[in-house]
């Protein structure tokens, strides 16, 4: 009778051990984005981890944010549910490749002469352009005026208008 018990429990922690063991995919819930975004990610952020994926309810708008991406070095990502990147931010600086070929109107180069001392620390892609917030807590906004690659302004939100000359 003890065999079998033991034998019982055996199995039933062996059982219990099989399936609490699963890969670092499962764990994180990158197997949840989709393509474009893992794509994103490994061309933008190849060097950082993901920590963690979430999944928010978007209301069925593919320019709200669907997935939210944990990564290392305090680096969060938002992709809608096709994978577009969303918002890109970080307490800390953002690597410049995170950045590179996001920002459009070559505005990185623009923000780096006109703001010497101060980082990039969020990009977020809005319906008329794209909100970077500096670690100065700037907030510029570029916005393509009738395809004119000419820079505007957010005035609901007091933006800093990045004129064409800049």
């Amino acid at each position: 009778m003890k065999q079998k018990l033991i034998l019982l429990l055996l199995s039933v922690g062996i059982i219990t051990f099989l399936f609490s063991c699963s890969n670092d995919d499962e764990k994180t819930g990158e197997n949840k984005l989709p393509q474009t975004a893992r794509a994103f990610i490994e061309s933008h952020f190849p060097n950082h981890t993901i920590l963690s994926v979430d999944e928010t309810d978007d209301l069925g708008d593919e320019f709200n944010e669907k997935y939210l991406v944990q990564m290392s070095d305090d680096v969060v990502l938002s992709f809608s549910s096709m994978g577009f990147w969303r918002r890109i931010e970080s307490s800390k600086a953002l690597p410049e490749l995170a950045f590179k070929g996001v920002v459009p109107y070559d505005g990185v180069d623009k923000i780096k002469t006109k703001y010497p001392s101060a980082t990039i620390n969020m990009i977020h892609f809005k319906l008329y352009g794209y909100m970077v917030t500096l670690s100065d807590d700037t907030k510029l906004a570029f916005y393509d005026v009738s395809s004119s690659g000419k820079f505007g302004i957010d005035y609901s939100k007091n933006i800093i208008l990045l004129p064409e000359n800049l």
